[in-house]
């Protein structure tokens, strides 16, 4: 077992998400065979197949380029180590951990962006929680294998990525290898109705259920008011 894990922030899945559904989009405009772009009098024929080799290539940079940036903290068998609070928490300290969904909304004057900020919430004796937010679902077994006896919500937070997976894959899936023309209205209602779910219905009851158990700490922001939770926000 290693001795400590560091993790990263994971925002940059959503900017990646945001430019693949980019390019599918104008992939589904320009028609989905062999496509001819002139840059500079060069021509260029693009292929579905390309594109996939494309949209590939822009992952792996992606996440290569998230690696650069600094860590937000470590878990180690011991405790946790927050890198922005320079403050290490010991397992004896951490009553429980959870991973929720808080929804974040930025108003027009930040432009309009809004966001489900995927959060690993330490909940600490005698202190208020620390809430790491854009944290892998992956910290939270890590926790688990760490510290077997500390509490987690493991199950109602897998359930909720493997959701929020599912449905963008097939969303992306659609895009990639079907011709939108083709989509029926049943099934663009059924999509709206799943990302309803995902958007509102999933975090909702995420941070609801952890609050029954911990208190009422956790508050989902909105367009007016930021970071309304009352923790320590990193």
């Amino acid at each position: 077992m290693p001795k400590s894990v560091k993790f990263h922030s994971i925002y940059y899945r959503f900017v990646l998400f945001i430019v693949i559904l980019y390019f599918l989009g104008v992939h589904q405009i320009a028609g989905r065979g062999i496509q001819e772009f002139t840059i500079f009098d060069y021509t260029f024929n693009f292929h579905q197949r390309q594109l996939g080799y494309f949209l590939v290539l822009l992952i792996l940079v992606g996440i290569g380029i998230n690696f650069l940036f600094p860590w937000k903290f470590y878990i180690t068998q011991d405790g946790i180590y927050i890198r922005r609070l320079d403050l290490f928490v010991p397992w004896s300290d951490i009553s429980g951990v959870s991973h929720v969904w808080i929804n974040k909304g930025s108003n027009f004057s930040r432009g309009l962006v809004f966001y489900n900020n995927k959060c690993l919430v330490f909940y600490r004796n005698n202190y208020k929680p620390i809430c790491i937010y854009n944290t892998s679902l992956l910290a939270l077994f890590l926790v688990k294998l760490f510290n077997s006896q500390i509490k987690t919500n493991i199950m109602s937070a897998s359930f909720a990525t493997g959701f929020n997976i599912l449905l963008n894959t097939s969303i992306v899936c659609y895009l990639y290898f079907l011709d939108l023309k083709t989509l029926s209205f049943s099934y663009f209602l059924l999509f709206c109705l799943l990302y309803f779910i995902k958007i509102f219905i999933i975090p909702l009851c995420l941070v609801s259920s952890q609050n029954s158990k911990y208190g009422p700490y956790l508050v989902h922001s909105s367009f007016f008011k930021r970071n309304a939770s009352d923790v320590i926000h990193v």
